[in-house]
């Protein structure tokens, strides 16, 4: 077991402990783990895995033969589920048995014998061979069950499919596709001509075929389609020739989704009428059209994925830019203060994302856009969009510096970003929106006041709610010739006028110089004034500051 097995069996115990409740100390937990890894399974306790490991390499030689018709390298119309044999291929007046077989894979090489495997006999003529040949009976009947008309002439192979590689050296080489090799002993035919004889009984395979055995023959071969890793990726091959792209990561949920297609369309055993069969049959038409909006769908779930890791990488910047900016301007008592201000919004973000995956998604839509959405309204690549997210994160650490007991509210239907914190005794109530230079300070205020209202969240609270207000454009005044204070705005739309109520307990502290503060604050440190925790808490900067920025009128 190499490391990263042995890695991802450590998170998963220590995940079943959580969730159970169970503790270990280091020692208990590490011998357990010895034990894991030590254990070695016998052959039957292995039979359920090796089982559930067949059924799902059967579901992949369906989505396999799917895509060897979708990319045109195979001619079939139908591809059936079940039908008489694991699979079944059908187009006009030909149909092809597909048996699928899997061994145990252990490693090495998956050996497959024609005595011990193809045409051993246990109560009667039960091979696999005998039973693959016997699909032959009864053919149009059981085409006609799915609604497929078929005739008394139609063309039948068949196919045994395994899960090993081609080898030259082994006694099925002979029978396996495209294979030059000759068998001139005839094993499989002087095999299946033998009589059984079980308690007393003969069964003979010739009695029950049309056709001489060799006719069967002369129409089947073998398909080694390699281990179940093998198989998979010969899908993805098949999906990125299908669909023109590489990405490994799209090809491969691709074949996911078409696995658990399969698994959901076969997965009910109450067949008792023709419509309820319906759903084992894949047509062709039908199941290209279904890998096209499976394909949609996989990349839309994959660039979602990869624009949550880009965003998420956006913070880890951030906060490293942030982390050398104030080890580069301030020292002491200040940015060890300060450090624990972004450790604890770091650590704040880090613990909401197993609450809610789109945190960091939503943490940017609620400050630049006062909005609870999950796609975050940024260029993940735009310099400026990078900078006003580091912009915002390094408002929200200075001014939570301030605050004691620090919180960043948990519930998920906020539009706005809301922390809260104790500042002198006193619970304070904290938000912020970024305009990032696209508003002037009234038509924030509007769009502040307008989005507020809509907020369940920030509407239940009591008490003081301080929003502060970055990066406004302070050059447009626009408002001036008119003769009305903050408690109500005008906004116009489509002709139309509508009055926006600020909220009583809402105070707007502008941060655009926000850097100030703790310029002031360095200061005092180089000067020795500052010296330990508790004299920087009693500093009455950020009174002052606060004093001069809150416009509550």
């Amino acid at each position: 077991m190499d490391k990263k097995q042995v890695d991802y069996l450590q998170e998963q115990l220590d995940t079943y402990l959580s969730d159970n409740n169970i503790q270990l100390n280091g020692e208990e937990r590490n011998k357990l783990i010895e034990t894991l890894i030590k254990c070695d399974y016998s052959k039957a306790e292995k039979g359920g895995i090796v089982a559930l490991r067949g059924f799902v390499y059967q579901y992949l030689v369906t989505v396999y033969y799917m895509l060897l018709i979708a990319t045109g390298r195979e001619e079939w119309d139908y591809v059936i589920f079940e039908l008489g044999d694991d699979v079944a291929l059908i187009k006009d007046n030909s149909i092809c048995f597909c048996q699928v077989k899997t061994k145990l894979d252990d490693g090495g090489y998956i050996n497959y014998g024609i005595t011990s495997d193809l045409t051993k006999r246990k109560s009667g003529i039960d091979s696999w061979l005998d039973k693959l040949f016997l699909n032959s009976k009864r053919i149009v009947e059981k085409m006609n069950s799915v609604k497929i008309n078929g005739t008394d002439d139609i063309e039948v192979s068949f196919k045994l499919i395994i899960n090993t590689i081609f080898n030259s050296s082994s006694e099925i080489a002979p029978y396996c596709e495209n294979s030059t090799l000759v068998d001139k002993e005839e094993k499989i035919k002087n095999r299946l001509e033998m009589i059984k004889t079980y308690k007393g009984n003969d069964y003979n395979l010739q009695d029950e075929l049309k056709e001489k055995i060799s006719w069967y023959i002369d129409r089947f071969d073998i398909l080694p389609l390699g281990k179940f890793d093998e198989l998979f990726k010969r899908n993805m091959s098949l999906v990125s020739e299908l669909i023109n792209d590489g990405d490994r990561e799209i090809t491969s949920k691709v074949v996911e989704e078409l696995v658990t297609l399969v698994l959901f369309n076969t997965h009910d055993d109450y067949l008792k009428d023709q419509d309820s069969k319906i759903k084992f049959i894949f047509q062709k038409d039908k199941f290209i059209e279904v890998i096209k909006d499976k394909e949609k769908y996989v990349r839309n779930m994959v660039e979602n994925t990869r624009k949550k890791k880009v965003v998420s990488s956006i913070f880890d910047k951030a906060f490293s830019n942030i982390k050398l900016e104030f080890e580069k301007v301030y020292s002491s008592i200040l940015l060890d203060e300060l450090n624990k201000s972004m450790l604890w919004l770091q650590e704040s973000l880090i613990e909401r994302v197993k609450e809610d995956e789109y945190v960091y998604e939503k943490f940017i839509n609620r400050i630049f856009l006062l909005e609870n959405k999950k796609t975050a309204c940024i260029d993940g690549e735009s310099l400026n969009d990078i900078f006003q997210v580091m912009e915002s994160l390094k408002s929200i650490i200075i001014y939570m510096t301030f605050y004691s007991d620090k919180e960043l509210c948990r519930e998920k239907d906020a539009q706005l970003l809301i922390k809260s914190g104790l500042y002198k005794n006193n619970n304070t109530h904290l938000t912020t929106y970024n305009v990032r230079g696209n508003k002037s300070e009234m038509e924030a205020l509007i769009n502040l006041y307008t989005n507020i209202k809509k907020c369940r969240v920030i509407n239940t609270l009591t008490g003081d709610i301080i929003c502060f207000l970055l990066n406004f454009n302070e050059d447009e005044d626009e408002f001036d010739d008119f003769d009305m204070d903050f408690e109500e705005k005008i906004t116009s739309s489509n002709s139309e006028f509508k009055l926006v109520t600020k909220p009583n307990n809402l105070k707007i502290c502008k941060i655009n110089n926000l850097n100030k503060v703790p310029k002031a604050i360095q200061k005092r440190v180089e000067k020795g004034i500052i010296r330990s925790e508790q004299e920087f808490l009693s500093l009455d900067i950020w009174d002052k500051y606060m004093d001069k920025n809150i416009k509550e009128n």
